[in-house]
């Protein structure tokens, strides 16, 4: 079996891809000839988006030697294996006719590839939970603000008071989770605000229309795009980063309107809209 490495650089997954044929002792279990088997490793750059839709699975578990893996079946094509943060968990995701005998078999396989990259995770400085008091930092456009919480407001609001301070206003009495949500809230409006300009400045250069667009929380990507209905969603992590690497996910988006994979057209097109993309793709890669 021939395993090939694939070198092109991704959207916006915070994962790099591997990918291969399917071998002969499981072409049973696929439902047409050429189905590729990915495996994506934690913090190694982008990859192919995968559009969002709605879409029922099922999940089960199985023990694969001395790993925990957890199983997704639902309606796709392509057999997926991640090893996620912030614990190394693996999931394995694949048709719903994927039987526990293929998932073994890719486990076993990649054993060693699975706990190279769980330590890698562990190893990771872990962020601390923020309990939203005064004094923590926040980022925000690639800058840290000192958060300052004013209690016994009229009304619950959040407010940038200068370029190094974040004002929050709470009423009495107010939950943790309800600061958080307020926080949330407003990174998301800061984000809103700042796409429509990105938009206006990329689409009639790279001669494309975005017909829906939103931002969402994204575990493993930092946008993604479906090119059927020319929809781009954008990880709210962006806004806490410098602007010009929110400007290159929207970029890297957009480009997949005009080309869906991520070879060689992909990236002479993307050499060609923005030159120094490959820099700023490292740079966020940096800081996940």
């Amino acid at each position: 079996m021939e395993t090939t490495v694939d070198t092109a650089p991704s959207d916006t997954r915070m994962w790099k891809g591997i990918s291969r044929k399917r071998t002969q002792t499981d072409r049973h279990d696929r439902s047409r000839a050429g189905q590729r088997v990915k495996i994506f490793q934690e913090v190694s750059g982008p990859i192919e988006p995968i559009p969002f839709i709605s879409m029922k699975v099922f999940r089960t578990n199985l023990v694969v030697g001395k790993l925990a893996v957890e199983v997704h079946r639902k309606p796709i094509r392509n057999l997926h294996l991640k090893v996620l943060p912030p614990d190394g968990q693996v999931l394995v995701s694949g048709p719903l006719r994927m039987n526990d005998r293929t998932i073994r078999e890719l486990v076993d396989e990649k054993e060693e590839w699975i706990r190279h990259h769980q330590d890698r995770i562990r190893k990771l400085p872990k962020t601390p939970k923020r309990t939203i008091t005064t004094g923590e930092m926040h980022p925000f456009l690639g800058k840290d603000l000192r958060l300052t919480v004013i209690e016994n407001a009229p009304r619950n609001y959040v407010e940038q008071s200068s370029s190094d301070e974040l004002l929050l206003h709470v009423k009495k009495g107010i939950t943790l989770a309800k600061k958080r949500a307020l926080l949330d809230g407003w990174y998301r409006a800061q984000m809103k605000a700042r796409i429509p300009a990105l938009l206006e400045k990329w689409e009639p250069v790279m001669k494309v229309a975005v017909k829906k667009w939103g931002v969402r929380k994204m575990t493993s990507r930092w946008g993604s795009c479906n090119t059927k209905t020319a929809r781009v969603s954008l990880n709210l992590e962006l806004v806490k980063k410098a602007p010009r690497l929110l400007e290159y996910v929207v970029v890297h988006e957009l480009t997949h309107l005009h080309e869906r994979g991520h070879g060689k057209r992909f990236q002479k097109l993307m050499d060609r809209f923005l030159p120094e993309w490959k820099k700023r793709r490292r740079e966020l890669d940096r800081k996940i």
